[in-house]
Parts: C-alpha cells; structure tokens; sequence
C-alpha cells in the first residue's frame, strides 16, 4: 500500500500497517522527560486503531465517493465518510464531522483512505510525518492528493463525477424543491376536486369516504392559501426549469 505524505517535521506522527486485510493507524505523540536535571524527547503511543479495508470501503456513501477520510481527537481516531453537503444540511455536516466515535470534539482530518476498488486503496496524510512501517510504501509529495490521483488515474474521473455532484448540489435549495412539489400537488388536488365535483355519480365518495375530509385538510393547509393559483404556477415552474438546467450540466459534466 503506498501512502502520500507531505510533511515530515511535525509533532504528531502516524505509522500504518497493511497485513492480511487490515490497515492499522497509530498516532505518536513526542513528549518531554526529565530526568537528572536533564530533558529529552521521547516517542510513545497516543493511540491505535485497526480497520477491515472491505469494511472501510463500505463506509463510502455510494459509487462516485472514493474517499473515507478519518478524523482524530487527543484520544482517537474517528471515521467520517466523505460528502458533501447542501446549503441546507451544512450544519448536520459539520456536527458529524467534528464529533468522534468517543464524543470528543475532533481535532482535523488524521488521513484520507483513496479507493480504486474493494480493497485496492492508498492513504493521503497532508499534516503529520509518517513513519516507516510495515506492508507500507511511502511517498513524500507536495500535493499528495494530486500524486494520489496520478498514480491511479482512474480517481481523476471519480472526481470528475463527485465535483459535478458536488456543484450540482450547491446549485439547489431543497427547500425551493420542495415548495415547487407542494404547488404541484396542491393544484392537482383542486383539479381532482373540481372533476369530482361536476360528477354527480356519488360512487367514489362510497367509496372513499374519507375524500370530503381530505380535500378540506388540504384546502385549509394549501400553498394556495398564500398565493394565487397562476402565481403558484409560475412559480413552480421556475423552480422546476431551475432544477432541470442544473440537472443538465450535471449530466454534462459528470
């Protein structure tokens, strides 16, 4: 397994270990002892954590995300999957990202795990020194992501595709979606209203009895109540040419 690294002068230090399957993560900490009036610096273990690489990859939220990126607190290390968030659940994302598995508030990113397949995989460290350790290959870089992406060239086009998700995601207000549908609905519901009431079969009240009762709840609680039906219209088709046109460069660019 190779591992990109950057920095090689820090006082945290991180060793890794590829053997049977598992990556293994160990987090040093320098520290000053005394002793006869004399100081030195020693190495010793902060903490240490094994993965299953299999399970890792599992931890990736769909196809186009390659990424695993694993946070680290004073005590631990914490597993947070790599997306990324709307305008709408920026907050929830940040929580998730700052809290660990322990409760304590996370410290920044320890290293990123880059997937090629199931199990084929490489580590991109941008802060800490690594150390030489087994079953490991380092490679010191300026820009480990960007020596990551060139060693396996097929992360360039998993890029390609999560940055276009990514704009695409940014380009829309889940909340403008969702009052785009609720217009839509809204008004479908007054037609349906309306043709149920130029028929003077009373089959369909037989039977759905509940139907009276559904259309004052959803008259009451209408967009409609706000807004004129032509306005709610344009409205609606708005919002939905904006998604459409976003949509289209996705497709586009992906």
């Amino acid at each position: 397994m190779k591992v990109f690294y950057k920095n090689d002068k820090t006082q945290r230090q991180l060793g890794f270990e590829n053997s049977g399957g598992k990556l293994t993560a160990t987090m040093y900490v320098q520290e000053e002892i005394k002793q006869d009036d004399k100081t030195k610096i020693v190495e010793k273990v902060a903490f240490s954590k094994t993965w299953e690489i299999a399970e890792l990859y599992k931890l990736r939220t769909n196809s186009n995300n390659f990424t695993v990126k694993v946070y680290f607190n004073d005590t631990a290390f914490t597993k947070v999957i790599h997306i990324m968030p709307s305008r709408d659940n920026m907050k929830e994302y940040c929580k998730n990202m700052i809290v660990s598995e322990n409760g304590g508030q996370s410290k920044g990113i320890a290293f990123s795990v880059f997937f090629n397949g199931p199990v084929d995989c490489c580590v991109v460290v941008n802060n800490f020194t690594v150390k030489q350790s087994a079953g490991i290959e380092l490679v010191k870089s300026d820009n480990p992501d960007r020596s990551a992406f060139q060693y396996y060239p097929n992360f360039l086009n998993n890029m390609k595709r999560f940055k276009a998700k990514q704009e695409l995601l940014a380009k829309l207000d889940c909340n403008d979606s969702l009052c785009g549908n609720e217009a839509q609905v809204d008004i479908l519901t007054k037609i349906v209203k309306a043709l149920v009431e130029l028929n003077p079969d009373r089959t369909i009240r037989e039977k759905v009895p509940e139907l009276d009762a559904f259309f004052e709840a959803v008259d009451s609680t209408s967009v409609l109540t706000l807004k004129t039906t032509t306005k709610a219209i344009q409205d609606m088709k708005k919002q939905k040419e904006n998604i459409r046109y976003a949509q289209q460069e996705y497709f586009q660019n992906k």
